[in-house]
């Protein structure tokens, strides 16, 4: 695809290995040098501009329920992006690794009200920078998280730097918003809260952009009538925002963190749960071999329980035929060694869990639920964030409770390893004995013995050492869902909607659209196969400023148009048989309501000619970057693509 270029500078174009299937989600990183591409139902495609594959994302979805990608959104920043799923399932990754920080569905509604739309917008300025200064400012000043322990979990840390309110951007409010198709809304705050399930008045209609003002107070959805071309542009009001201050920041922030620790704390005790089962399976499996040896060597097959076999061979040191062969049989050096070999993965990788992955959770879990406990206890902000004193203290009280559990649990670990390592180096000095007739160097530590032989009669006992800490983190998942329930209660008093303009398009078929909002005035535009129509609506006055359309001639292709954001101007892509034009064009000012020729060069800035050098390369859909004033295009076949700066 050779190129003719004007003030157009080219950055990078390159081929990808293979067709996509879709063209949506081709985007840019707002912030990196960085585009997305989708290559199917369920893998995306990073890559840099240098033609570098920088992430191959293969996302874990319900093929059953036909579950496939929707949305991918990136963090204003560009330091993480979100994969949503038609069914609504996030899936945050920290754009630096490429790794899952966290993963979540919003809740069943998403099932049959699909994910259409979405959002992510962050404040450029601190909210409550106009709050009362207060006394006890100060309070809030004293990071105790930095002297914790750092998190082991990538995946957690990333949520706890990101968010935590010690960081220097801990003002700045972060919001995800996304929409059905139907208007079913969510706002999801540092990536992870959610506020789920609000409807907007949307009937007979489909969602199809989402604009967000500066300080994310009011939010601008776009819906088109069912088959027809009569457009509503609907208003969201979160007034919390304003209302709440430099403490919505805080929570948001406290609370999403929360949800990750917890995330990450059911994790690693599932962990600990997998790690167990080999060494407890392989035990009782080996025992029950015993039990069949004695079985054999029995005329009464009732009570022959093989740990009563091994008392007698540790209290008599008399050593039957059945035990003897399953001695020589069937555990040998080989078993000996591959029961200690389970033995150490549990033992050693469940007191790792504990000390570096779960304890340390359970220590920022109290520090966070400590930042909430004492809003909770100020009259004024209890009842304006919906905080509940006596949940928060339940939710510290089971924190630590499960802390003790953990440092109980790992006693227990140490007993249960010194008599296992005991009842190994008896059964191997038996062995030894037998097969190579040499009596046995080390002691015999009977209590020991005795206490794992117990444990091993005890099977629930065996199979079930966690089930305390399993328990309390059952009820703190409870509570910590109560206390998140109670600030959604509240954030909901204060939200609203209402439909503010409607209108009827003068496009026949209309193709794409796209919808950007500079302070108070709303910009949309839709494109046909030979027109565009732009729209500009003023949301203090509630009234349209302009409005004109421009025709386009031979144009072969849907056209393509993306607005610049804050500016006045719009990029175009209109492709023709054997090439396609790239236009930067200026909106007028002014209300004209008329037709206008968008190739007789008025309002013109610059154009590019993208010119067709072999079969199916013609430019043919368009991203942009209006932060950075770059855009992308992908040809037909969805493999060709090239990056422009303007």
């Amino acid at each position: 695809m050779s190129t003719q270029v004007g003030k157009f500078e080219i950055l990078t174009e390159g081929t990808l290995p293979s067709g996509l299937s879709t063209a949506n989600n081709f985007e840019l990183c707002p912030s990196m040098d960085l585009v997305s591409f989708q290559l199917n139902s369920n893998t995306i495609w990073i890559y840099r501009l240098n033609k570098e594959k920088v992430w191959d994302l293969e996302l874990e979805y319900d093929d059953d329920k036909d579950e496939s990608i929707a949305q991918l959104c990136w963090r204003p920043d560009g330091k993480l992006f979100v994969v949503i799923s038609n069914l609504g399932k996030i899936t945050l990754f920290d754009t630096g690794t490429g790794k899952q920080v966290i993963s979540f569905y919003i809740n069943e509604s998403y099932m049959s009200n699909h994910v259409g739309v979405c959002t992510w917008s962050s404040t450029t300025k601190p909210i409550g920078n106009n709050d009362k200064k207060s006394y006890y400012k100060e309070l809030f000043d004293i990071h105790l998280k930095n002297s914790l322990v750092k998190l082991s979990d990538q995946n957690i840390a990333a949520i706890d730097d990101e968010f935590s309110s010690s960081n220097k951007s801990s003002s700045l409010l972060d919001l995800l918003l996304i929409c059905s198709f139907d208007g079913l809304t969510s706002l999801v705050f540092s990536g992870v809260f959610t506020l789920e399930d609000y409807q907007l008045p949307i009937e007979n209609g489909n969602v199809i952009k989402i604009v967000s003002s500066k300080d994310l107070s009011s939010h601008f959805i776009l819906s088109r009538t069912n088959n027809s071309n009569k457009f509503q542009i609907v208003r969201l009001y979160i007034d919390f925002v304003r209302k709440y201050g430099s403490k919505l920041p805080l929570v948001s922030h406290s609370c999403s963190t929360l949800i990750g620790l917890l995330n990450g704390l059911q994790k690693h005790i599932e962990q600990m749960k997998i790690n167990h089962k080999p060494f407890a399976d392989y035990t009782l499996r080996i025992i029950d071999l015993l039990k069949g040896e004695i079985d054999e060597n029995s005329k009464n097959q009732q009570n022959n329980d093989p740990v009563y076999d091994l008392y007698d061979l540790l209290l008599t040191g008399s050593l039957s035929n059945a035990t003897k062969t399953w001695l020589t049989d069937y555990l040998g050096d080989r078993g000996i060694k591959r029961w200690v070999k389970l033995g150490k993965k549990h033992f050693e990788g469940s007191r790792q869990i504990i000390f570096c992955s779960i304890i340390p959770a359970l220590q920022h879990t109290i520090i966070y639920l400590t930042e909430l406990q004492g809003l909770s206890k100020w009259e004024e902000t209890s009842k304006l964030l919906g905080l509940q004193q006596e949940s928060i203290d339940s939710a510290i009280e089971i924190t630590g409770s499960i802390m003790k559990s953990c440092y109980k649990y790992m006693m227990l670990l140490n007993e249960e390893q010194k008599n296992f390592e005991s009842v190994m180096d008896w059964l191997g000095g038996i062995i030894q004995e037998v097969t190579e007739d040499e009596k046995p160097t080390k002691p015999i530590e009977t209590a020991d013995i005795i206490d794992f032989l117990l444990s091993i009669s005890n099977k629930s006992a065996m199979k079930h050492k966690d089930e305390e800490i399993k328990k309390l983190y059952t009820s703190l998942d409870i509570e910590l869902t109560q206390v998140f329930g109670d600030v959604k209660c509240s954030m909901r008093k204060l939200m609203s909607s209402r439909i503010i303009h409607t209108f009827d398009s003068k496009l026949a078929e209309i193709s794409n659209c796209d919808f950007s909002i500079n302070d108070n005035l709303v910009t949309l535009t839709l494109c046909s196969k030979r027109e565009i129509e732009t729209l500009t609506f003023n949301t203090s006055t509630e009234t349209v400023t302009t409005e004109d359309v421009h025709k386009i001639n031979n144009s072969t292709g849907n056209i393509q148009a993306r607005l610049m954001g804050p500016s006045n101007q719009i990029v175009v892509l209109v492709p023709h048989d054997t090439n396609a034009t790239l236009t930067l064009l200026e909106l007028a000012k002014e209300r004209s309501g008329k037709f206008s020729n968008l190739d007789d060069g008025a309002n013109i800035i610059d154009r590019v000619e993208l010119t067709d050098s072999q079969d199916g390369t013609i430019a043919t859909f368009l991203t942009n970057n209006p932060i950075r004033r770059s855009c992308a295009v992908l040809d037909r076949n969805k493999k060709h693509y090239k990056v422009l700066e303007y």
